[in-house]
């Protein structure tokens, strides 16, 4: 672990955050949550990014801003795999070579091989993650349609973790099995959720069988 521009302040405000929030969802015996990222930093002046990734790490699926479609993605995505998964912004999309930068200020410390702690990226406040994650196989899916009933899915190998000035602090470069055209043409919704490994066939399943739309 390193820490970057945070200060002792910052970790203080965040830690807080999280053990109210832990409070929360213990009393309220919740398996899923999200918060207002923005409004909360404008109210609190912290970030929600330490307590989602922490909170994650202990077993409840914890989303950002608000986004229920990709909460109930990542739910569905833990319970099929056990594993813990990673909500992320296509951030930068080379249709050429076919690949993928997904990036946020946020993740599960359990999935990194190592992290930074940083600011948030967007309002340079608070507390973002810069996670590193291992290279290889990973899937990338994400339910969504106003009954759930549409979904993405596809396979691709995690190349390298990138470390550009202009994007959320954890950033990953997939090399996609499939057209990177979808994000920029169709896509259901920003936020996508990456998974570390090929779990194609058992997510599919899953759709398939509560007769959802596979879109491409």
């Amino acid at each position: 672990m390193a820490c970057r521009e945070a200060t002792p302040k910052d970790l203080i405000k965040a830690m807080r955050l999280y053990r109210a929030i832990k409070k929360i969802s213990i009393e309220e015996n919740l398996d899923a949550l999200t918060l207002s990222c923005f409004k909360l930093i404008e109210q609190l002046d912290t970030t929600g990014c330490l307590a989602l990734s922490l909170l994650n790490d202990e077993g409840i699926v914890a989303g950002c801003e608000g986004d229920l479609q990709s909460v109930f993605t990542l739910l569905a995505t833990k319970a099929l795999t056990g594993k813990g998964s990673f909500m992320a912004n296509p951030s930068m999309i080379n249709s050429r070579n076919n690949e993928l930068i997904l990036s946020h200020c946020t993740i599960g410390l359990k999935q990194a091989e190592r992290y930074i702690i940083r600011n948030h990226f967007e309002t340079e406040r608070g507390i973002g993650i810069q996670g590193m994650l291992p290279t290889g196989d990973v899937t990338i899916v994400k339910c969504g349609g106003e009954c759930l009933d549409e979904y993405y899915l596809s396979t691709g190998t995690l190349t390298e973790n990138t470390n550009y000035i202009n994007m959320c602090r954890t950033q990953v470069r997939i090399r996609m099995n499939t057209p990177t055209d979808y994000f920029l043409k169709n896509p259901l919704g920003n936020h996508h959720i990456l998974v570390q490994g090929n779990y194609e066939d058992t997510l599919n399943e899953f759709f398939q069988s509560n007769s959802c739309k596979r879109t491409e």
